[in-house]
């Protein structure tokens, strides 16, 4: 799941409801305190992980701060491309010998696409 915000309640939902274990992305700095300790919570019987970081690709970041949540420092956050954080993930699980990803959500302030107006 990346993008967490301040929502933990889907992914709350696929660990307790499905038993599935959840690994959760956000670079926000002023959550990932927060963040850290919902997942280390004991009633997640150590299906929540939760790493402090970001979806992006190669080009440098331009919108670093969230209205509602807060924001990052792109210099010191880590903001990887879709397939790091897949490895990432994959590479923590040992309980599979081929891990499988069920569901992936991503949620992310400012990615709307932009609609432009054609002058015909």
């Amino acid at each position: 799941s990346v993008g967490i915000g301040g929502e933990w309640g889907f992914e709350d939902g696929l660990a307790q409801q499905t038993g599935c274990d959840v690994y959760a992305f956000d670079p926000t700095e002023d959550l990932a305190n927060k963040h850290r300790m919902h997942a280390a919570d004991s009633e997640q019987n150590g299906r929540m992980h939760f790493e402090a970081a970001g979806l992006g690709g190669e080009v440098a970041q331009a919108n670093t701060k969230s209205k509602r949540y807060g924001s990052f420092d792109p210099n010191t956050t880590a903001i990887l491309p879709l397939g790091t954080l897949v490895q990432r993930t994959m590479s923590t699980v040992a309980k599979r010998q081929t891990p499988i990803v069920d569901v992936l959500k991503i949620d992310c302030e400012g990615c709307a696409p932009i609609q432009q107006r054609n002058a015909f």
